[in-house]
C-alpha cells in the first residue's frame, strides 16, 4: 500500500489505467472506489458534495457504523439508468436490520455533472445531477449495507430521503446565491473591506 496525494493506492493496472482506493472524505474508510483514474476525481468531488448535506453526512456515517464494505466503481453500461445498486452477499441478509452485506454501486462515472437523464412525472421532467443519482444509489447502498432494505418498496425509501437531500441543496444553494446577491449590490469600496 503506498500514500499517494492523501490517498492510499491499492492496486494499478497500467494496462487499463483503473485504480483502487478508498475514498479520502469524511466517514469514507468504508467505500473502495474503482474506475479509470482520469475520471475518479469526479467522483470523489460528487462524494464530496453530498456530505455537505446533513443527511448526506448521516448516509456516510450509517455506511460507516454498519461496518459492511460499499464497492463504486465504473461502469459505462451503467449510463443508461445513471446507476445501479447491489448487494454481494446473500440478497436475504440485506434485510436483516444489524447484519446487512457488502454492497456495490455500478455508476458511469463519465457522466456530465448536469446528469444523464431526466423522469417524467408526465406533466415535467425532474433532473437528476451527478451528484444527486449518486446520493439516490447511496441511499440504497447504506440499507442494504445495514439491513434495513425495504422488501418491498426499495425505490421509494430510497426517493424518500432523496427528496430531503434536494431540499438541503437547494437550501444551501439559495444561502449562497443570497449572499453573493447581497455582495454584488454593496458597491466596490464597501464590498473590499467587507471581505477582507
Amino acid at each position: 500500500m503506498k500514500l499517494l496525494g492523501g490517498l492510499f493506492l491499492l492496486l494499478w493496472a497500467p494496462a487499463a489505467f483503473s485504480l483502487t482506493i478508498h475514498y479520502p472524505g469524511d466517514y469514507g474508510h468504508q467505500i473502495i472506489l474503482k474506475g479509470p483514474d482520469k475520471y475518479l476525481m469526479k467522483m470523489i468531488n460528487w462524494l464530496d458534495e453530498v456530505q455537505k448535506t446533513p443527511i448526506g453526512k448521516q448516509t456516510f456515517q450509517k455506511i460507516a457504523e454498519c461496518n459492511n464494505e460499499l464497492l463504486i466503481y465504473h461502469d459505462e453500461n451503467a449510463i443508461l439508468g445513471a446507476g445501479f445498486t447491489g448487494a454481494q452477499k446473500t440478497t436475504y441478509d440485506i434485510f436483516r436490520p444489524g447484519i446487512g452485506a457488502d454492497s456495490y454501486i455500478r455508476f458511469d462515472f463519465r457522466i456530465p455533472n448536469t446528469g444523464s437523464h431526466r423522469v417524467s412525472t408526465g406533466d415535467s421532467l425532474i433532473e437528476y445531477t451527478a451528484v444527486q443519482n449518486i446520493f439516490h444509489e447511496l441511499v440504497h447502498a447504506k440499507h442494504k449495507n445495514c439491513g434495513t432494505f425495504s422488501r418491498y418498496n426499495g425505490e421509494a425509501q430510497a426517493i424518500h430521503e432523496e427528496n430531503i437531500f434536494r431540499s438541503q441543496q437547494a437550501k444551501k444553494l439559495g444561502v449562497i446565491l443570497k449572499k453573493k446577491r447581497d455582495y454584488l449590490s454593496m458597491s466596490s469600496d464597501i464590498r473590499v473591506h467587507f471581505y477582507d
